[in-house]
Protein backbone atom coordinates (compact mmCIF):
# COMPACT_ATOMS: atom_id res chain seq x y z
CA UNK A 1 0.00 0.00 0.00
CA UNK A 2 1.71 3.23 -1.40
CA UNK A 3 0.28 5.96 1.67
CA UNK A 4 1.23 8.98 -0.51
CA UNK A 5 -1.29 7.89 -3.11
CA UNK A 6 -4.05 7.40 -0.02
CA UNK A 7 -5.10 11.19 0.64
CA UNK A 8 -8.80 10.33 1.53
CA UNK A 9 -11.27 8.52 3.39
CA UNK A 10 -13.23 7.38 0.14
CA UNK A 11 -8.97 6.38 -1.26
CA UNK A 12 -9.02 4.28 2.46
CA UNK A 13 -12.01 2.03 1.26
CA UNK A 14 -10.73 1.29 -2.07
CA UNK A 15 -7.70 -0.19 -0.79
CA UNK A 16 -10.34 -2.33 1.61
CA UNK A 17 -7.50 -1.23 4.45
CA UNK A 18 -7.98 -3.28 7.64
CA UNK A 19 -5.96 -2.10 10.83
CA UNK A 20 -4.32 -4.84 13.00
CA UNK A 21 -4.56 -4.15 16.70
CA UNK A 22 -1.29 -2.85 18.61
CA UNK A 23 -0.23 -6.01 20.03
CA UNK A 24 -0.83 -7.87 16.31
CA UNK A 25 1.67 -4.86 14.77
CA UNK A 26 4.13 -4.79 18.07
CA UNK A 27 4.60 -8.92 17.48
CA UNK A 28 3.76 -8.61 13.37
CA UNK A 29 7.24 -6.30 13.20
CA UNK A 30 9.16 -7.63 16.09
CA UNK A 31 8.82 -10.95 14.31
CA UNK A 32 9.73 -9.73 10.93
CA UNK A 33 13.06 -7.83 12.13
CA UNK A 34 14.31 -11.12 14.29
CA UNK A 35 13.94 -13.07 10.66
CA UNK A 36 15.62 -10.12 8.74
CA UNK A 37 18.20 -9.81 11.43
CA UNK A 38 17.67 -5.99 11.86
CA UNK A 39 18.13 -4.42 14.93
CA UNK A 40 15.08 -4.19 17.34
CA UNK A 41 16.54 -1.91 19.70
CA UNK A 42 19.72 0.60 19.44
CA UNK A 43 21.95 1.50 22.06
CA UNK A 44 21.45 -1.14 24.59
CA UNK A 45 24.11 -2.59 26.06
CA UNK A 46 24.78 -5.44 28.53
CA UNK A 47 21.17 -6.86 28.03
CA UNK A 48 21.10 -9.55 24.67
CA UNK A 49 21.11 -12.29 26.97
CA UNK A 50 19.04 -10.84 29.96
CA UNK A 51 16.42 -7.98 29.55
CA UNK A 52 15.86 -8.53 25.77
CA UNK A 53 15.09 -12.37 25.06
CA UNK A 54 12.20 -11.77 27.98
CA UNK A 55 11.27 -8.31 26.29
CA UNK A 56 10.44 -10.29 23.33
CA UNK A 57 8.42 -13.06 24.91
CA UNK A 58 6.23 -11.14 26.67
CA UNK A 59 5.76 -8.52 23.30
CA UNK A 60 5.12 -11.63 21.39
CA UNK A 61 2.31 -12.84 24.26
CA UNK A 62 0.95 -9.29 23.51
CA UNK A 63 1.31 -8.38 27.38
CA UNK A 64 1.74 -5.41 29.39
CA UNK A 65 5.01 -4.71 30.48
CA UNK A 66 6.57 -3.55 33.93
CA UNK A 67 9.75 -2.42 34.20
CA UNK A 68 11.11 -3.13 37.44
CA UNK A 69 14.68 -1.66 37.96
CA UNK A 70 16.43 0.92 40.05
CA UNK A 71 17.81 4.44 38.41
CA UNK A 72 19.44 4.82 35.20
CA UNK A 73 18.90 1.56 33.82
CA UNK A 74 17.56 1.77 30.36
CA UNK A 75 14.07 1.70 31.48
CA UNK A 76 12.70 5.20 29.44
CA UNK A 77 15.12 3.84 26.14
CA UNK A 78 13.42 0.37 25.75
CA UNK A 79 9.83 1.96 26.13
CA UNK A 80 10.35 4.93 23.67
CA UNK A 81 11.65 2.41 21.49
CA UNK A 82 9.07 0.09 21.49
CA UNK A 83 6.93 3.15 19.03
CA UNK A 84 9.36 1.86 16.51
CA UNK A 85 7.57 -1.51 16.40
CA UNK A 86 4.32 0.10 15.25
CA UNK A 87 2.67 0.65 12.00
CA UNK A 88 1.85 3.70 10.21
CA UNK A 89 -1.71 4.36 10.42
CA UNK A 90 -4.12 6.65 8.84
CA UNK A 91 -6.76 8.88 10.61
CA UNK A 92 -9.00 11.62 9.22
CA UNK A 93 -6.98 14.58 9.90
CA UNK A 94 -7.53 16.15 13.43
CA UNK A 95 -8.89 13.37 14.98
CA UNK A 96 -7.71 13.91 18.88
CA UNK A 97 -7.62 9.96 19.66
CA UNK A 98 -5.73 8.14 16.23
CA UNK A 99 -9.92 6.75 16.29
CA UNK A 100 -10.13 4.26 12.99
CA UNK A 101 -11.15 6.42 9.85
CA UNK A 102 -12.84 3.38 8.91
CA UNK A 103 -15.41 2.54 11.95
CA UNK A 104 -15.35 5.67 13.74
CA UNK A 105 -15.99 6.25 17.12
CA UNK A 106 -14.89 9.50 18.00
CA UNK A 107 -17.42 12.51 17.82
CA UNK A 108 -14.93 14.50 15.80
CA UNK A 109 -14.67 11.59 12.93
CA UNK A 110 -18.20 11.02 12.96
CA UNK A 111 -19.05 14.66 12.36
CA UNK A 112 -16.20 15.37 10.01
CA UNK A 113 -17.40 12.01 7.47
CA UNK A 114 -21.10 12.85 7.87
CA UNK A 115 -19.95 16.81 6.66
CA UNK A 116 -17.27 15.61 3.75
CA UNK A 117 -18.09 11.63 3.46
CA UNK A 118 -15.61 9.93 1.37
CA UNK A 119 -13.63 13.26 1.20
CA UNK A 120 -12.05 13.61 4.34
CA UNK A 121 -8.92 13.74 4.24
CA UNK A 122 -6.20 11.66 5.94
CA UNK A 123 -3.30 11.67 7.66
CA UNK A 124 -0.69 9.09 8.11
CA UNK A 125 0.74 8.98 11.37
CA UNK A 126 4.04 7.12 12.63
CA UNK A 127 3.95 5.03 16.54
CA UNK A 128 6.26 8.25 17.14
CA UNK A 129 3.29 10.04 17.35
CA UNK A 130 0.82 7.88 19.05
CA UNK A 131 3.74 7.54 21.81
CA UNK A 132 2.21 9.65 25.47
CA UNK A 133 4.80 9.40 28.45
CA UNK A 134 3.39 10.23 31.92
CA UNK A 135 5.83 11.18 34.86
CA UNK A 136 4.42 9.87 37.65
CA UNK A 137 3.85 11.85 40.90
CA UNK A 138 1.30 11.73 43.55
CA UNK A 139 -0.73 14.65 42.70
CA UNK A 140 -1.67 13.70 38.86
CA UNK A 141 -5.02 12.80 38.65
CA UNK A 142 -7.12 10.07 36.86
CA UNK A 143 -8.42 13.33 34.75
CA UNK A 144 -5.26 13.60 33.23
CA UNK A 145 -4.92 9.99 32.52
CA UNK A 146 -8.26 9.15 31.21
CA UNK A 147 -9.78 12.06 30.57
CA UNK A 148 -12.64 14.84 31.44
CA UNK A 149 -15.56 16.84 30.79
CA UNK A 150 -14.46 20.06 29.29
CA UNK A 151 -16.47 22.83 31.41
CA UNK A 152 -15.84 25.49 28.45
CA UNK A 153 -17.61 22.95 26.33
CA UNK A 154 -20.43 22.86 28.62
CA UNK A 155 -20.59 26.22 28.98
CA UNK A 156 -21.14 26.81 25.54
CA UNK A 157 -24.60 24.88 25.86
CA UNK A 158 -23.44 21.29 25.60
CA UNK A 159 -25.02 18.80 27.55
CA UNK A 160 -22.82 16.46 29.77
CA UNK A 161 -23.63 13.84 27.84
CA UNK A 162 -22.53 14.90 24.67
CA UNK A 163 -19.60 13.18 23.55
CA UNK A 164 -17.82 16.21 22.28
CA UNK A 165 -17.63 17.72 25.87
CA UNK A 166 -14.89 15.26 26.80
CA UNK A 167 -11.41 16.16 26.45
CA UNK A 168 -9.39 12.70 26.30
CA UNK A 169 -6.53 12.56 28.56
CA UNK A 170 -3.17 10.77 28.01
CA UNK A 171 -4.53 7.23 27.48
CA UNK A 172 -7.02 8.33 24.97
CA UNK A 173 -3.97 10.28 23.23
CA UNK A 174 -2.27 6.95 22.66
CA UNK A 175 -5.13 5.49 21.65
CA UNK A 176 -3.84 2.58 19.01
CA UNK A 177 -0.19 3.07 20.37
CA UNK A 178 1.57 3.28 23.45
CA UNK A 179 0.77 4.69 27.01
CA UNK A 180 4.19 4.33 28.70
CA UNK A 181 4.01 5.32 32.55
CA UNK A 182 7.32 6.29 34.14
CA UNK A 183 7.38 4.99 38.08
CA UNK A 184 3.98 3.70 38.31
CA UNK A 185 4.33 3.28 41.88
CA UNK A 186 4.06 7.07 42.27
CA UNK A 187 0.86 7.82 41.08
CA UNK A 188 -1.76 7.58 44.24
CA UNK A 189 -4.12 4.51 44.66
CA UNK A 190 -7.13 6.18 43.21
CA UNK A 191 -5.64 7.20 40.44
CA UNK A 192 -3.97 3.84 39.72
CA UNK A 193 -7.69 2.21 40.23
CA UNK A 194 -8.44 4.30 37.02
CA UNK A 195 -6.05 1.88 34.76
CA UNK A 196 -8.29 -0.98 35.81
CA UNK A 197 -11.02 -0.43 32.68
CA UNK A 198 -8.25 0.63 30.48
CA UNK A 199 -5.50 -2.77 31.02
CA UNK A 200 -8.31 -5.53 31.57
CA UNK A 201 -11.21 -4.28 28.90
CA UNK A 202 -9.91 -1.66 26.70
CA UNK A 203 -12.14 1.04 27.62
CA UNK A 204 -12.10 4.84 28.91
CA UNK A 205 -14.82 5.28 31.57
CA UNK A 206 -15.03 9.12 32.06
CA UNK A 207 -15.91 9.15 35.85
CA UNK A 208 -19.88 10.10 37.38
CA UNK A 209 -20.54 10.31 33.05
CA UNK A 210 -22.13 7.90 30.60
CA UNK A 211 -19.35 8.02 28.32
CA UNK A 212 -17.21 5.54 27.26
CA UNK A 213 -14.61 4.97 25.04
CA UNK A 214 -12.51 1.45 23.31
CA UNK A 215 -8.91 2.01 23.04
CA UNK A 216 -6.76 -0.33 21.84
CA UNK A 217 -3.07 0.37 23.38
CA UNK A 218 0.08 -1.30 25.33
CA UNK A 219 0.78 0.03 28.24
CA UNK A 220 4.55 -0.23 29.85
CA UNK A 221 5.47 1.57 32.68
CA UNK A 222 8.45 1.30 35.39
CA UNK A 223 9.23 0.55 38.93
CA UNK A 224 11.85 0.85 41.44
CA UNK A 225 12.33 -2.60 42.99
CA UNK A 226 11.57 -0.97 46.68
CA UNK A 227 8.31 0.16 45.94
CA UNK A 228 7.58 -2.83 43.50
CA UNK A 229 6.80 -4.93 46.28
CA UNK A 230 7.75 -4.70 49.86
CA UNK A 231 6.72 -1.45 49.93
CA UNK A 232 2.88 -2.04 48.62
CA UNK A 233 2.93 1.13 46.41
CA UNK A 234 1.47 -0.64 43.21
CA UNK A 235 -1.89 -1.35 44.34
CA UNK A 236 -2.44 -5.72 43.88
CA UNK A 237 -5.25 -5.64 41.20
CA UNK A 238 -3.14 -3.40 39.05
CA UNK A 239 -0.26 -5.14 39.60
CA UNK A 240 -1.88 -8.56 38.50
CA UNK A 241 -3.12 -7.03 34.86
CA UNK A 242 0.59 -6.89 33.59
CA UNK A 243 1.26 -9.53 31.40
CA UNK A 244 4.79 -9.82 32.06
CA UNK A 245 7.10 -8.06 35.12
CA UNK A 246 10.80 -7.64 33.50
CA UNK A 247 13.84 -6.83 35.94
CA UNK A 248 16.43 -4.84 34.45
CA UNK A 249 19.93 -4.41 35.75
CA UNK A 250 23.05 -2.56 35.89
CA UNK A 251 25.98 -3.34 33.60
CA UNK A 252 27.39 -6.46 34.88
CA UNK A 253 31.06 -5.99 34.01
CA UNK A 254 33.39 -2.72 33.72
CA UNK A 255 33.63 -2.87 29.68
CA UNK A 256 29.69 -3.07 29.53
CA UNK A 257 29.17 0.19 31.71
CA UNK A 258 32.41 1.87 29.68
CA UNK A 259 31.02 1.11 26.39
CA UNK A 260 27.48 2.78 27.27
CA UNK A 261 29.45 5.73 28.95
CA UNK A 262 31.36 6.32 25.58
CA UNK A 263 27.86 6.06 23.56
CA UNK A 264 26.09 8.43 25.93
CA UNK A 265 28.34 11.17 27.14
CA UNK A 266 28.06 14.72 25.48
CA UNK A 267 30.64 14.14 22.15
CA UNK A 268 30.13 17.64 20.44
CA UNK A 269 33.35 19.16 21.34
CA UNK A 270 35.44 21.05 18.71
CA UNK A 271 38.55 20.42 20.86
CA UNK A 272 38.46 16.52 19.95
CA UNK A 273 39.38 14.90 23.47
CA UNK A 274 41.86 11.83 23.27
CA UNK A 275 40.84 9.85 26.44
CA UNK A 276 43.52 7.02 27.39
CA UNK A 277 41.63 3.59 28.25
CA UNK A 278 42.60 3.80 31.81
CA UNK A 279 41.44 7.07 32.64
CA UNK A 280 37.98 5.80 30.80
CA UNK A 281 38.24 2.97 33.40
CA UNK A 282 39.23 4.48 36.41
CA UNK A 283 35.47 6.67 35.51
CA UNK A 284 33.89 3.49 35.59
CA UNK A 285 35.27 2.24 38.48
CA UNK A 286 34.68 4.72 40.25
CA UNK A 287 30.84 3.80 40.30
CA UNK A 288 31.14 0.47 40.27
CA UNK A 289 33.28 1.18 43.83
CA UNK A 290 30.20 3.31 45.04
CA UNK A 291 27.78 0.44 44.18
CA UNK A 292 29.40 -1.43 47.04
CA UNK A 293 30.16 1.26 49.81
CA UNK A 294 28.48 0.57 52.82
CA UNK A 295 28.21 4.48 53.50
CA UNK A 296 26.25 5.03 50.05
CA UNK A 297 22.44 3.86 50.31
CA UNK A 298 22.39 0.85 47.84
CA UNK A 299 18.60 0.59 47.95
CA UNK A 300 18.48 3.40 45.67
CA UNK A 301 21.52 2.46 44.11
CA UNK A 302 23.76 4.53 41.59
CA UNK A 303 23.04 4.93 38.47
CA UNK A 304 24.79 4.58 34.91
CA UNK A 305 24.06 8.66 34.87
CA UNK A 306 26.34 9.33 37.28
CA UNK A 307 29.63 7.66 35.15
CA UNK A 308 28.28 9.43 32.35
CA UNK A 309 28.35 12.63 34.29
CA UNK A 310 31.98 12.38 35.74
CA UNK A 311 33.39 11.59 32.52
CA UNK A 312 31.70 14.57 30.39
CA UNK A 313 33.05 16.74 33.38
CA UNK A 314 36.92 15.22 33.00
CA UNK A 315 36.99 15.95 29.55
CA UNK A 316 35.20 19.33 30.48
CA UNK A 317 38.19 19.69 32.81
CA UNK A 318 41.09 18.77 30.53
CA UNK A 319 39.64 21.08 27.81
CA UNK A 320 40.32 23.88 29.70
CA UNK A 321 44.36 23.36 28.67
CA UNK A 322 43.10 23.30 24.91
CA UNK A 323 40.82 27.16 25.79
CA UNK A 324 43.70 28.40 27.49
CA UNK A 325 47.04 26.96 26.74
CA UNK A 326 45.76 26.07 23.11
CA UNK A 327 47.06 21.62 23.68
CA UNK A 328 45.06 18.77 22.88
CA UNK A 329 42.99 18.04 25.71
CA UNK A 330 43.77 14.65 27.10
CA UNK A 331 42.50 13.95 30.53
CA UNK A 332 44.65 13.27 33.33
CA UNK A 333 44.50 12.13 36.95
CA UNK A 334 45.14 15.43 38.71
CA UNK A 335 41.35 16.48 36.64
CA UNK A 336 39.87 14.45 38.84
CA UNK A 337 38.65 16.62 40.82
CA UNK A 338 36.09 18.27 38.39
CA UNK A 339 34.04 14.93 38.87
CA UNK A 340 32.64 16.15 42.30
CA UNK A 341 30.43 18.35 40.76
CA UNK A 342 28.57 15.39 39.11
CA UNK A 343 28.60 13.03 42.41
CA UNK A 344 27.31 15.05 44.97
CA UNK A 345 23.79 15.12 43.56
CA UNK A 346 24.22 11.56 42.96
CA UNK A 347 25.40 9.78 46.01
CA UNK A 348 22.70 9.42 48.65
CA UNK A 349 24.52 8.65 51.79
CA UNK A 350 22.79 6.38 54.50
CA UNK A 351 21.54 7.65 57.94
CA UNK A 352 24.33 5.93 59.37
CA UNK A 353 27.05 7.28 57.41
CA UNK A 354 30.32 7.57 58.96
CA UNK A 355 32.00 9.49 56.71
CA UNK A 356 31.15 13.25 54.81
CA UNK A 357 30.47 13.25 51.23
CA UNK A 358 33.96 14.49 50.32
CA UNK A 359 35.64 12.03 52.12
CA UNK A 360 33.68 9.07 50.26
CA UNK A 361 34.74 10.74 46.99
CA UNK A 362 38.15 10.76 47.61
CA UNK A 363 37.89 6.87 48.79
CA UNK A 364 36.18 5.75 45.59
CA UNK A 365 38.72 7.55 43.54
CA UNK A 366 41.96 5.72 45.17
CA UNK A 367 39.98 2.45 45.44
CA UNK A 368 39.40 3.11 41.75
CA UNK A 369 42.79 4.66 41.10
CA UNK A 370 44.87 2.09 42.46
CA UNK A 371 42.84 -1.17 40.68
CA UNK A 372 43.23 0.37 37.36
CA UNK A 373 46.62 1.41 37.64
CA UNK A 374 47.57 -1.71 38.68
CA UNK A 375 45.77 -3.89 36.07
CA UNK A 376 47.47 -1.38 33.74
CA UNK A 377 51.34 -0.64 34.69
CA UNK A 378 51.83 -3.60 36.86
CA UNK A 379 53.01 -6.24 34.64
CA UNK A 380 55.76 -3.20 33.69
CA UNK A 381 57.57 -3.96 37.37
CA UNK A 382 56.23 -0.14 38.13
CA UNK A 383 56.99 -1.26 41.90
CA UNK A 384 60.75 -0.70 40.99
CA UNK A 385 60.93 2.32 39.83
CA UNK A 386 63.23 4.83 41.57
CA UNK A 387 61.88 8.52 41.34
CA UNK A 388 63.32 11.64 42.67
CA UNK A 389 61.35 14.47 42.56
CA UNK A 390 58.05 15.06 39.96
CA UNK A 391 55.94 18.15 40.01
CA UNK A 392 52.44 17.61 38.12
CA UNK A 393 49.42 20.21 38.03
CA UNK A 394 46.16 20.12 36.25
CA UNK A 395 47.59 23.48 34.59
CA UNK A 396 51.01 22.24 33.86
CA UNK A 397 51.12 21.36 30.03
CA UNK A 398 52.58 18.01 28.64
CA UNK A 399 55.91 19.57 27.45
CA UNK A 400 56.55 20.50 31.19
CA UNK A 401 56.40 16.60 31.56
CA UNK A 402 57.97 15.70 28.80
CA UNK A 403 61.28 17.83 30.04
CA UNK A 404 60.97 16.52 33.70
CA UNK A 405 61.28 12.70 32.46
CA UNK A 406 64.46 13.60 31.24
CA UNK A 407 65.85 13.41 34.38
CA UNK A 408 64.14 10.13 35.07
CA UNK A 409 65.23 7.19 32.67
CA UNK A 410 63.28 4.61 34.48
CA UNK A 411 59.78 6.30 34.69
CA UNK A 412 60.61 7.88 31.50
CA UNK A 413 61.54 4.08 29.71
CA UNK A 414 57.67 2.86 31.47
CA UNK A 415 55.72 5.50 29.73
CA UNK A 416 57.24 4.88 26.54
CA UNK A 417 56.68 1.61 26.60
CA UNK A 418 53.13 1.91 27.50
CA UNK A 419 52.45 4.23 25.18
CA UNK A 420 53.93 1.86 22.28
CA UNK A 421 52.33 -1.37 23.97
CA UNK A 422 48.41 0.68 23.71
CA UNK A 423 49.11 1.96 20.36
CA UNK A 424 48.39 5.78 21.74
CA UNK A 425 49.37 8.74 20.28
CA UNK A 426 52.65 10.31 20.87
CA UNK A 427 52.06 13.08 21.91
CA UNK A 428 52.95 15.48 24.92
CA UNK A 429 49.70 15.27 26.36
CA UNK A 430 49.40 11.92 26.38
CA UNK A 431 52.89 11.29 27.78
CA UNK A 432 51.59 13.78 30.57
CA UNK A 433 48.24 11.39 30.95
CA UNK A 434 50.12 8.40 31.31
CA UNK A 435 52.78 9.50 33.75
CA UNK A 436 50.55 10.97 36.39
CA UNK A 437 49.15 8.07 36.56
CA UNK A 438 51.64 5.53 37.16
CA UNK A 439 53.06 8.48 40.36
CA UNK A 440 48.87 8.61 41.73
CA UNK A 441 48.96 5.25 41.41
CA UNK A 442 52.35 4.17 43.25
CA UNK A 443 51.34 6.84 45.50
CA UNK A 444 48.55 5.44 46.68
CA UNK A 445 49.73 1.72 46.93
CA UNK A 446 52.64 3.39 49.46
CA UNK A 447 55.34 3.07 47.05
CA UNK A 448 55.89 7.30 46.71
CA UNK A 449 55.20 10.00 48.69
CA UNK A 450 53.47 12.94 48.30
CA UNK A 451 53.10 16.49 49.09
CA UNK A 452 50.82 19.68 47.59
CA UNK A 453 52.00 22.73 46.18
CA UNK A 454 50.40 26.00 44.92
CA UNK A 455 47.33 24.78 46.81
CA UNK A 456 45.33 22.46 45.22
CA UNK A 457 46.48 23.05 41.61
CA UNK A 458 50.18 21.27 42.19
CA UNK A 459 51.68 17.87 43.55
CA UNK A 460 54.81 16.45 43.87
CA UNK A 461 56.07 12.64 44.06
CA UNK A 462 59.13 11.21 45.33
CA UNK A 463 60.53 8.75 47.46
CA UNK A 464 61.53 11.35 50.39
Amino acid sequence: MIHAEIKTLGDLIAQDYKRPKVTEQIRANLRRKLRAGEPVFEGLIGYSDTVIPQLYNALRSGHHVLLIGERGQAKSKIARQLSSLLDEIPVLEGCPINDNPLRPLCHFCKTLIAEKGNEAKIRWITGRERFRQILSTTDISSSEIIGDIDPIKVAEGRYLIDPDTFSPGKALQANNGILYIDELPDLAPKTQVSLFNLMEEGIVVAKGYPIEFPVDLLLVATANPVDYTTAGKIIEPLLDRFGSGIYTHYPRTLEEEREIMVQEAFSNRDSQPIVPVFMQEIIVQITLEARNHPDIDQVKGTSVRMTIDNYENLISQAEERFDLKNVPPVPRISDLNAIRTSMYPKLELTYMASKSKDQIIDELCRQAILKICTRHFAKYNWETLCIGNFRVSTNMVGAEYVQQLDSEPELKKLVDRYIQDQGLKEIDEVVASVTEAILEGLYIAGRLKKREVDGVTGQVFGLD
